[in-house]
């Protein structure tokens, strides 16, 4: 005869993903964690009898159910049988039922006197899966090897987890988020994580977790994350929280810029505003400021904050008038128009006659020249080429000794002191004269008008020439000075002091001062 010494079977799954059952109400009940290294890491009581649970191997992999019940604290019995399914298990007598029995069809047996909870751990080969279900039954077993009719019936199924709310305590990076749900177990490293939506739509930015329990989550909103659902993955199944409960992340924001405008490596840019997230020369991240579409380099970073960035306009910055903005990987705040200005570096070469060409070199001129010009001392030069970072142009035959100014379309400006104009005499006609006599000196770079330069001949010493009748840039007519002797002509142009200064031009040839022809007077007779 079978004696019904059975008392209530309660059930605890071993898995990665939660287990669950049941239908009535929910208690946690708290279970110390069993051998082989297993810990149970969530549980779950639907009616007082049924405990479910999560167990998972360092890999994260759903192995079994653990099979818990009380201890039959009556003399004589050796251990259990306990029986597993896929259906429904056959009350009353389980004769016919042996292959059903779990631990490979052994008794389990019995253990510690006094009335206590038993435990079980049912690992399956291979391991479940979820949405697997499983029915359970167990006997007693005496002293002469009878065993009891089947005890009562419980069924476990091994379930996913769930969100079921997102709470944000701010929106910024390191704000912390908390996770509502159920059957997240408890946090193994190696296999679960909670991820946020990047600014692209995936979900696959890893957030810090700094608590997880069976029920919630709580982590930090992570660098990268943006507007989107948070997901939860365990054993590589990741679960979305609902519609409705997305994380509302605040993109970086600009409130000022000081300046805003400048030229490429020059002043330090003072950019105000918030979330502007960590330092790229210490994170290794993608957060960057972009100048138009040109970000700046690490380099050009002069100090970082959330809420202040100091840095260089970028040398690659190209265009007139850009947007200025942050990207906190892939979050682009608010735009802020800067104007790049144009500015020369150099000139190539630094001095010449009028006539030649030279390069100005920099940055910013403008793809196209349309309304663009450069002078050099005032004067128009006539452009041969125009690019963004070279314009090429001819000395123009009045200019003299000054600043090269490179105007772009929209009259921006940018001037460098340097071209030295060389002054040239090719000509002087006529060579042969007296005191008082004007001569035409002609060349090349006296500039448009007298300005303090002089025309000295320099026979007897040297004698400036006082009346100067005219005075172009190609062209000078002057009389020769009282006390002037045969002998070279020299130009002298009084002009700024630029590189190599050549300011004087000499003749090639002499000029020869003669005296005035004698005047006969009188009347003679033959």
């Amino acid at each position: 005869m079978r004696k019904l010494v059975l008392a209530v079977l309660t059930l605890l799954v071993l898995a990665g993903c939660g287990g669950g059952g049941g239908t009535s109400g929910t208690e946690i009940v708290q279970v110390p964690a069993q051998e082989q290294g297993l810990q149970i890491i969530n549980q779950q009581s639907t009616d007082g009898n049924l405990v479910l649970g999560v167990i998972k191997d360092a890999s994260g992999v759903p192995i079994g159910v653990q099979i818990q019940w009380t201890r039959v604290d009556v003399a004589g019995v050796m251990g259990y049988y306990i029986y597993r399914d896929t259906a429904s298990l056959p009350g009353g007598n389980p004769a016919g039922q042996e292959s059903k029995r779990i631990n490979g069809g052994s008794i389990i047996g019995q253990s510690g006197t006094g009335t206590q909870t038993l435990t079980f751990d049912d690992i399956m080969a291979p391991p479940p899966s979820i949405n697997d279900q499983f029915f359970y039954r167990m006997t007693v077993v005496n002293s002469t090897s009878d065993e009891s009719d089947m005890s009562n019936e419980l069924s476990i199924t091994i379930a996913q987890h769930t969100i079921t709310t997102v709470t944000q305590g701010g929106g910024s990076i390191g704000d912390s988020v908390t996770i509502n749900g159920s059957n997240f177990g408890s946090s193994q490293e190696a296999t679960d994580f909670v991820y946020f939506t990047n600014s692209s739509g995936t979900t696959n930015v890893e957030a810090n977790v700094t608590s997880w329990t069976p029920s919630q989550i709580i982590c930090d909103i992570p660098y990268g994350a943006a507007d989107g659902l948070v997901g939860v993955q365990i054993n590589g199944v990741l679960v979305l929280a609902p519609t409705g409960q997305e994380i509302d992340y605040n993109e970086p924001s600009v409130t000022n810029v000081a300046p805003t405008q400048d030229w490429v490596q020059n002043l330090t840019i003072v950019i105000d505003g918030v979330d502007f997230g960590p330092d790229p020369n210490g994170a290794g991240t993608s957060t960057d400021v972009l100048f138009g579409t040109t970000p700046i380099l690490l380099t050009d970073i002069v100090s970082w904050s959330d809420t202040e960035i100091q840095c260089k306009v970028p040398a690659a910055a190209t265009g007139l008038t850009v947007s200025l903005t942050v990207d906190v990987a892939g979050n682009v705040s608010n735009g802020t128009s800067f104007l790049l200005l144009p500015h020369i570096d150099s000139i190539s070469p630094t001095s010449g006659n009028t006539g030649v060409t030279f390069d100005v070199s920099g940055t910013n001129f403008g793809s196209v020249q349309g309304t663009g010009s450069v002078t050099l001392a005032g004067v128009n030069c006539s452009v041969n080429s125009w690019a963004n970072g070279t314009v090429n142009v001819t000395v123009p035959a009045a200019a003299v000794d000054g600043a090269v100014l490179l105007t772009r379309d929209d009259t921006q400006a940018s001037s460098l002191s340097g071209f030295d104009v060389i002054p040239a005499i090719t000509n002087v006609s006529p060579n042969r004269r007296v005191e008082g006599e004007q001569v035409t000196i002609t060349g090349s770079g006296f500039g448009a008008t007298q300005n303090g330069s002089t025309v000295t001949f320099n026979g007897g010493g040297g004698v400036v020439a006082t009346n100067i009748i005219s005075w172009g840039p190609t062209t000078i007519v002057c009389e020769v000075p009282a006390g002037a002797s045969t002998g070279t002509i020299t130009v002298h142009i009084n002009d700024a002091s630029v590189g190599s200064d050549i300011d004087d031009a000499t003749s090639g040839s002499n000029i020869t001062v003669i005296l005035a022809a004698p005047n006969l007077t009188g009347v003679g007779q033959l």
